[in-house]
């Protein structure tokens, strides 16, 4: 009876139990895996290779970096060499360079400046972690910052790391017992805290309370920041440092300009319950949109619904600031993947137009050639291998990757 209580509550998006509570949940979700591997071998859906659990095994995190050449991150082990991560060139698998694993972490972020790896050093994917923790490439710490960090961790070509972070009590705990306020936090290449600042606060300084107070009823997770990224270039719509953040729980983006303390650009939808937006061009933002529609009893958990019910799926937006208008430009990619995620996401707009994706709950990534229209697929076999699924959308055969 205890254990349904537990899988129940955890289920509704509850925290109860802690970590007993996590193996709750893992326990009680065993059959959709078997099921899972049911419909891999039978063949119902296409033959596609059904991961792993998303948050174990294989992290995939794009960039531009080492001459532009994007990538992602796999966690990886061998005899010799026991358990490490390795950076893959992800239009050919091909490895370009590896960190030792570092004990109970998980990769979170690349530094170019030094070829360090920012690691998570407890905590899942989108849960706080107690420290953000450096390490050279045999995996020795550098150095390491108490800090509550979750979801993505951001490293600009300077070095510094900015990342999201839970923030201590909020006079907003008045309203709703347990209110969460995240924030977020700059550290330096070498580790120091530059700064730390209330989302709640930001919102409210800059007269948008309303997103948080008068939108429904206040909830305890009412902001989720799931993304902070700096704007690396001034342009005519953004400063270089201006910072661009996801509210997921608002579905809301906005652009802060920290040295001034203002919100100077946001939008609320159309994307819903968003992820990963990005800097593209001069002029443009490009955003992850889960397109799911939570409750207060699913808020993060995976069950929540898509908008359209008739077709499960995810979208690509970017917003023109000078048309300040929202397109959809891989709608019809996205919609052939047959691939979606309810949480999680990331995404890259390449100069070339080619859209590399990864859904996080299927731990399965894509990479979409615009120009020939092609795409390739990136997931996760059983021991971890770094598996190259097809040439082409929807075919799905698997080879696994040399080294």
């Amino acid at each position: 009876v205890l254990f349904g209580y537990v899988a129940r509550e955890r289920a509704k998006g509850s925290e109860i139990g802690g970590r007993v509570g996590s193996v709750v949940s893992n326990i009680a979700g065993f059959p959709e895996t078997v099921l899972s591997a049911l419909e891999a071998v039978s063949d119902t859906k296409g033959g596609r290779i059904i991961r792993l659990d998303a948050d174990v095994g294989i992290r995939l995190n794009s960039f531009q970096g080492l001459d532009n050449v994007p990538g992602y991150i796999a966690s990886r082990s061998d005899g010799e060499d026991g358990k490490y991560y390795q950076l893959h060139q992800l239009s050919t698998g091909k490895p370009i360079t590896r960190w030792s694993y570092p004990s109970g972490s998980i990769p979170a972020a690349i530094s170019f400046v030094d070829d360090s790896l920012i690691v998570k050093d407890t905590g899942g994917f989108e849960e706080a972690t107690e420290s953000l923790t450096k390490v050279d490439l045999k995996g020795v710490k550098i150095w390491s910052t108490a800090i509550s960090a979750h979801h993505a961790v951001h490293v600009d070509a300077g070095g510094r790391i900015y990342t999201p972070v839970a923030m201590g009590d909020h006079p907003n705990a008045r309203f709703v017992s347990g209110y969460r306020d995240d924030g977020y936090a700059v550290l330096s290449a070498g580790g120091e805290i530059i700064e730390m600042r209330s989302v709640s606060d930001i919102l409210k300084n800059n007269n948008l309370g309303h997103l948080i107070y008068g939108v429904g009823a206040i909830e305890k997770d009412a902001i989720h920041l799931n993304a902070v990224k700096p704007a690396e270039m001034t342009t005519k719509h953004w400063r270089k440092g201006d910072l661009l953040m996801s509210s997921r729980h608002l579905s809301t983006v906005f652009l802060y300009r920290p040295e001034t303390g203002k919100v100077i650009w946001h939008k609320t939808g159309p994307w819903l319950n968003q992820h990963d937006p990005d800097f593209l061009g001069t002029h443009q933002i490009s955003v992850f949109g889960n397109d799911v529609v939570s409750n207060y009893k699913n808020r993060t958990s995976r069950d929540a619904a898509f908008l359209n019910a008739a077709k499960a799926g995810n979208e690509i937006y970017v917003y023109d600031f000078i048309a300040d208008s929202v397109t959809t430009p891989y709608r019809e990619f996205m919609g052939q993947t047959g691939l979606f995620t309810v949480t999680g996401g990331l995404h890259t707009i390449l100069s070339d137009g080619s859209l590399f994706v990864y859904f996080s709950n299927k731990g399965l990534g894509s990479l979409f050639n615009k120009e020939n229209s092609s795409a390739h697929y990136f997931g996760v076999l059983a021991g971890q291998h770094t598996v190259s699924i097809g040439a082409a959308p929807m075919v799905y055969e698997s080879v696994i990757a040399e080294n």
